[in-house]
C-alpha cells in the first residue's frame, strides 16, 4: 500500500459514540475488501479517526461512501490522504476543505 486515507469525525466522547466508530470501522472492513486495509481507529479529544492503507485512495474514500447512515459516526466527517512517505495531506472532504490534521 502506498497512502494512508483518514476519515476524521468531531464527536462526543461518550459510549455511544465510540460503539458507531467500531460499527462503522467493521463495515468499512467488509465494503473495502481485498482493495484496502482498515488499520483501526483512535478516539478522543472531540475526535474520531479511523485509519486506512491504500493503494487508491480516491477509490477507497468513494467505496466508503456505501456505508449505511445508521452505522456512521455521527459529527461532520473530514477525509483527507497522504502518501507513505510523505507528512502532508492531501484533502479530499468536504469539498471546501483546505487543511487537514489529526489532533
Amino acid at each position: 500500500m502506498k497512502a494512508q486515507l483518514v476519515l476524521q469525525f468531531k464527536t462526543g466522547e461518550d459510549l455511544d459514540s465510540f460503539d458507531r466508530l467500531i460499527r462503522f470501522e467493521e463495515q468499512l472492513i467488509a465494503i473495502v475488501g481485498e482493495t484496502a486495509e482498515v488499520d483501526g481507529h483512535d478516539f478522543g479529544s472531540g475526535e474520531m479517526n479511523i485509519f486506512i492503507f491504500t493503494d487508491d485512495p480516491v477509490a477507497t474514500f468513494t467505496l466508503t461512501q456505501k456505508t449505511d447512515d445508521s452505522v456512521r459516526p455521527t459529527g461532520k466527517m473530514k477525509a483527507a490522504y497522504r502518501l507513505l512517505d510523505r507528512e502532508d495531506y492531501v484533502c479530499l472532504w468536504p469539498p471546501e476543505l483546505s487543511h487537514f490534521e489529526i489532533g
